[in-house]
């Protein structure tokens, strides 16, 4: 969800919207420039970040 809110996505479809909710206020309460850095080279060398077989 993380990933999806710093990417500026128009929406996220989730079962579990409390987690969404949580992490929408932390990433606006202590945004992680680390995390998002992390998320944005991934982003710019096209790793998905999901595992692959």
């Amino acid at each position: 969800m993380q990933r999806l809110l710093f990417l500026n996505v128009d929406g996220i479809v989730t079962d579990d919207t409390s987690e969404l909710q949580k992490v929408i206020q932390d990433n606006k309460d202590h945004p992680s420039y680390a995390n998002q850095l992390m998320i944005y080279t991934n982003q710019l060398n096209g790793v998905s970040g999901t595992p692959q077989n």
